[in-house]
């Protein structure tokens, strides 16, 4: 970043480096529980700004929202209001690229685990909503390309989540 701070794909790079960090903080339970929440909060806070700042620097840049969007995954079952986030931003990677099944595919996924989050808070309708959105963005990941297999496993596993196992 010294040598070039306007420099979106370092900016990715850094991103990334910082959500491996988070699995790292995660899996010390040695720590005590506040040191392990400081850490988390702090490197969550650099990922994200990583990120923020590589698709502020090229917003025409469909990989930087696109990672933007992997960084919010990765916490959304920790983290209030990141489903959303990530919705956002691998929707504007697609509307960017709007033929490659893999940002599709990234929101199908992230619906799933919307659907998930909703499920262990007993809300039925939350699950039931962000499972159909799911299948519609991985049904479209699918026509985009047929032969896309990550989207047809990811249909796979909603199917199977409601009891719809002929279709999975």
């Amino acid at each position: 970043l010294e040598l070039d701070p306007r420099n979106d794909l370092y900016l990715q790079n850094l991103s990334q480096a910082y959500l491996l960090r988070l699995q790292v903080i995660i899996s010390q339970s040695q720590l005590p529980a506040a040191e392990l929440q400081t850490q988390f909060s702090n490197n969550l806070g650099v990922a994200i700004q990583t990120a923020q700042r590589a698709a502020e620097i090229n917003p025409r840049d469909s990989q930087n929202w696109f990672n933007l969007g992997r960084v919010y995954e990765n916490v959304i079952l920790l983290v209030p209001g990141a489903a959303e986030m990530t919705f956002d931003a691998y929707n504007q990677a697609a509307k960017l690229e709007p033929n490659n099944p893999i940002f599709v595919a990234a929101l199908g996924r992230s619906q799933i685990l919307a659907g998930d989050l909703a499920n262990r808070n007993n809300d039925r309708d939350g699950r039931n909503r962000a499972y159909t959105q799911a299948i519609a963005s991985l049904e479209k990941a699918v026509a985009l390309k047929y032969d896309y297999i990550p989207a047809h496993f990811l249909l796979a596993q909603v199917y199977e989540k409601q009891s719809r196992s002929k279709q999975a």
